[in-house]
């Protein structure tokens, strides 16, 4: 639906324009093109026709990339994730540095550039002839990274069973914090070969699949904020990300009620039998009541003590 005008007169034959709807063909322009701020490849569409909608995208993965880059720290990634970081707590506080207003101010910059009209020798846009921007879709998702593929494949197995029961309306509501409506299903999908299980709730959606064999992705989209008590304009981009993650973390703690012995035969075992390191001298198993040991393991199992082979030289 768009725009056009046509003449007419009034009853004093004075001629005036007047505007109207109908359907007509219009243009679209896709412009490319790469931010110094946001990183990466962005695209800005622009519509020909009135009231000249337009639309935005960029991936928050180069954001996080390019900064990591300018402060020196190394990284490694696969596809679109980060299986590796030097320094984990540097890339949480750039994720969550990301505001509605960077993002904005970017868009405005590159409409000054791009969204003007044709006045022959020269182009130009009046003063008063500005967008809102107001966010479409929204993504956010948390990777649960594991050293074993093979862990990794039998525990997915083990939650497409479990979530037969997740999708359930009440399971729903209490995932994304809102009451359950009709508009509530959830499905088990292909995907090159992977399965992926998806939940709807009012138009917006969460779901997990098994990326690349060695780490599970939960991800959350939002089409319908309203739904959700969340605000349009761009500016509550920072509110979406902080709803996305606490709907990733409740998915994640119904994750957490699998049984580990289903998944590795003897793999939990090892765990709970001491450690003979002598004839004479036996390492007790972890005990996970004591704060001392807890707070070991959080450190050991932190990426920098991570091992990935072993070369001779």
């Amino acid at each position: 639906m768009s725009f056009a005008t046509r003449e007419l007169r009034s009853k004093k034959g004075k001629a005036y324009r007047q505007a109207y709807k109908c359907k007509k063909l219009v243009k679209h322009y896709y412009i490319y093109f790469h931010d110094h701020v946001l990183g990466g490849p962005c695209y800005l569409k622009i519509s020909s026709y009135l009231p000249f909608p337009c639309e935005f995208y960029f991936n928050g993965h180069n954001v996080i990339k390019q900064h990591l880059e300018e402060k020196g720290i190394d990284y490694r990634v696969k596809d679109n994730a980060f299986t590796w970081v030097e320094d984990p707590g540097a890339l949480k506080q750039i994720a969550q540095s990301l505001t509605g207003r960077q993002v904005k101010g970017r868009i405005d910059y590159w409409m000054r550039r791009f969204f003007k009209f044709d006045k022959g020798t020269y182009s130009t846009r009046s003063k008063y002839l500005q967008h809102d921007w107001y966010m479409g879709q929204t993504e956010v998702c948390t990777n649960m990274i594991f050293k074993s593929a093979r862990f990794c494949t039998n525990l997915f197995e083990r939650l497409l069973d479990k979530f037969s029961r997740i999708g359930l309306p009440d399971s729903l509501s209490q995932i994304f914090s809102k009451r359950a409506v009709r508009q509530t299903k959830s499905t088990q999908r292909l995907y090159a070969n992977n399965a992926c299980v998806k939940h709807w709730f009012r138009g917006n959606s969460i779901k997990m699949y098994n990326k690349e064999g060695y780490f599970l992705r939960m991800e959350t989209t939002i089409n319908n904020p309203k739904a959700l008590g969340l605000k349009k304009p761009i500016l509550y981009l920072q509110a979406y990300m902080w709803y996305c993650i606490g709907c990733n973390d409740r998915f994640a703690n119904c994750c957490a009620h699998v049984d580990l012995t289903s998944i590795a035969e003897d793999e939990p075992d090892r765990f709970t039998q001491p450690v003979l390191v002598t004839y004479a001298k036996k390492v007790p198993a972890v005990d996970c009541r004591k704060r001392r040991q807890m707070e070991l393991l959080k450190e050991l199992i932190t990426p920098k003590y991570c091992a990935y082979g072993f070369r001779t030289s």
